[in-house]
């Protein structure tokens, strides 16, 4: 029987105590850096757009990364009226532009984008009235390495590196991902008042 099964009687309270456990061994299992006081997240910039709007934030999870994001805001949502938030992360090497709907980067080494019906979630997340933050998964878009065209495209190249990388310093790529993104709702969502904090999705 594994060590952390279910319990065999599932209550709240056995439920609750099974999730704390789990939740210490998978921080142990993702090597997942320690947590570190950093500089707020910063607004680059802001855009409004039909029926909602598009504002580009850095956050920064540890000492060594500065995550850019995209947050999409429906109109109206505020502190009165707050709305649910979706965190948006592409199982793929899209761009963050791309989900959220917005002009893709003027770089030849950004991949191709395909199925704008399935990967643009941002876009269709805020579209239904909820708050959508896009991002980057690591070494994608904006945080890969622009390397010359005769390479290939940049984000296959970076996230090789970064991958073997990581690997060598023993911590996963799922582990950097994750860390960064709950760094992210503890940093930056939970403070927003325009955000429901009873309803948050990833």
């Amino acid at each position: 029987r594994p060590a952390l099964a279910l319990p065999e009687e599932l209550t709240r309270e056995s439920y609750d105590a099974w999730r704390e456990e789990v939740k210490v061994r998978y921080r142990e299992l993702l090597r997942m850096p320690p947590i570190t006081r950093q500089p707020d997240p910063v607004k680059i910039s802001s855009a409004q757009r039909d029926g909602y709007r598009v504002e580009k934030w850095e956050f920064y999870p540890d000492d060594y990364c500065a995550v850019p994001f995209l947050a999409l805001i429906p109109d109206g949502a505020c502190a009165e009226t707050p709305v649910p938030a979706v965190l948006c992360y592409l199982g793929s090497n899209h761009p963050k532009e791309f989900a959220a709907g917005e002009p893709m980067p003027d770089h030849p080494n950004y991949a191709t984008p395909h199925h704008a019906d399935r990967n643009q979630m941002g876009l269709q997340v805020v579209q239904n009235g909820m708050a959508a933050f896009v991002f980057d998964n690591p070494g994608i878009g904006e945080t890969s390495i622009m390397t010359p065209p005769e390479i290939g495209q940049s984000q296959m190249y970076t996230r090789s590196v970064l991958c073997h990388g990581l690997l060598d310093s023993g911590l996963p790529y799922v582990g950097l991902t994750v860390f960064q993104r709950m760094q992210f709702v503890d940093q930056f969502l939970v403070k927003l008042p325009y955000v429901d904090q009873k309803k948050i999705a990833i």
